[in-house]
């Protein structure tokens, strides 16, 4: 049973996988046809439902089922290859034919990750490590439709019964969990390092393998859908230590900037963190509801040590979130949890510093005016010629306005951005390195 510390406080969390400590989970081999049957019971087939697991795959071909009761129906999580690229799915029969999102192995990387799928009757959505990757969208409220009465299948694709279709599993899962309803985001992220007590209101399945020998795992839930093992799925002790252990992480205004702070209290082989910035307002003309790199922060590869890092964002404006993408240096990553903070709406005539700067080939330049009217943003080079005109139009009172300044054609050098609207003149002085 794999414990990390998800949940132990509000951005309290363990980014890339399984924790320090000894716990048990179950080791799949393909080539023996090993996994788990759990009986069918009509409580594992809700009209909507989350699964979730802790996984670790070690082989991504030949189409595997990780855990469902999907044929001609029903639900599951499964490997595939599609077009060349290896995915994870999460599908759901409904409307009279599969709905899914999936995570690509890309995405995934290497070693523990946590994997949940969700179905409210319209959005099929996948989560990694409990950020959201994907969602399919139905256009209808509807159910999942069941064919038959399956077994639910850990370790192999289902089929009807109790025999699975194939496609085994090769790598190990831990903390199966099925749930009868869509679990929000916030939820998932809350309870997925934790172990449940099998009471947890719409938890209608809960395998933790804890057990850790014999040939039966048992149902945490008031449901007593126990899960024999088949062909030998290896109980095994789980002790990888974590890339990074990140104690917190928080974002607090400082005037018109945003500082992010966060600690660690240890690392191994950290490579570092890239700071990402999602915009979800609409006061910032040019913005993106996407996230973005806005930064890197190196990291202190291995110690035992606490870390401290700080990062101070100038140029965020409204409502806006931020998360770390922590690096190891063998190139995985992992995610952690966002924050969010809400800038007030400027009112003043301001050119802020572009960003990134220096630069090459592109930067942001964000501007905001006091008073509606005519506004022009343009650019000089060192000796007075003009280059670009960035905007040149009308420009609101309370919304910021970014443009983006494209120099893969210009010469290295400073550039000059000019800010004019009525008497007032702004500028800012931008290094092109090439």
């Amino acid at each position: 049973m794999l414990r990390s510390l998800y949940g132990v406080a509000l951005y309290s969390l363990l980014l890339g996988g399984a924790s320090a400590q000894s716990n048990t989970a179950l080791s799949f081999s393909s080539s023996s046809s090993a996994h788990v049957v759990v009986p069918h019971t009509d409580t594992l087939k809700p009209a909507h439902v989350t699964v979730e697991t802790w996984v670790n795959i070690a082989a991504w071909t030949g189409y595997p089922g990780i855990v469902g009761n999907t044929e001609f129906g029903g639900y599951e999580l499964q490997l595939e290859q599609v077009s060349g690229e290896d995915r994870l799915h999460f599908w759901v029969y409904r409307n009279g034919s599969y709905g899914d999102a999936y995570i690509t192995r890309t995405d995934f990387g290497t070693g523990w990750h946590h994997v949940a799928g969700t179905f409210d009757g319209r959005y099929t959505k996948i989560y990694l490590d409990g950020v959201l990757k994907m969602t399919n969208d139905a256009g209808i409220m509807t159910s999942i439709h069941y064919q038959y009465q399956n077994a639910l299948i850990i370790g192999a694709e289902a089929s009807s019964g109790n025999t699975p279709f194939g496609h085994y599993f090769s790598g190990s899962i831990d903390n199966v969990r099925i749930w009868n309803h869509a679990r929000p985001a916030d939820s998932i992220q809350a309870a997925m390092g934790r172990t449940m007590q099998g009471n947890e209101g719409g938890l209608v399945g809960c395998w933790e393998f804890s057990e850790g020998s014999g040939t039966i795992t048992q149902d945490l839930t008031q449901y007593d859908q126990d899960g024999t093992l088949m062909n030998g799925p290896a109980w095994t002790v789980v002790t990888a230590p974590l890339p990074v252990e990140l104690e917190s992480f928080t974002a607090a205004k400082s005037g018109r900037k945003v500082e992010l702070r966060w600690r660690t209290e240890s690392e191994i082989d950290n490579l570092g963190f890239e700071v990402e910035r999602r915009e979800l307002n609409h006061r910032v003309i040019g913005s993106s509801d996407q996230w973005n790199n806005i930064a890197f922060v190196p990291g202190h590869g291995t110690t035992n040590v606490p870390q401290s890092y700080s990062y101070v964002d100038a140029a965020a404006s409204g409502r806006v979130q931020y998360r770390l993408k922590q690096l190891d240096r063998d190139g995985s990553f992992s995610y952690s949890r966002s924050v969010e903070v809400e800038l007030s709406a400027p009112a003043a005539f301001e050119l802020a510093q572009n960003f990134p700067n220096p630069f090459n080939p592109s930067t942001s330049v964000s501007f905001t005016v006091p008073v509606t009217g005519h506004a022009a943003l343009t650019v000089y080079n060192s000796i007075g010629q003009h280059v670009a005109t960035l905007f040149d139009g009308i420009a609101e009172s309370g919304m910021t306005y970014r443009q983006t300044f494209a120099a893969e054609r210009l010469a290295g050098g400073v550039y000059l951005a000019r800010l004019t609207a009525g008497s007032s003149v702004r500028t800012v002085k931008m290094l092109l390195l090439k």
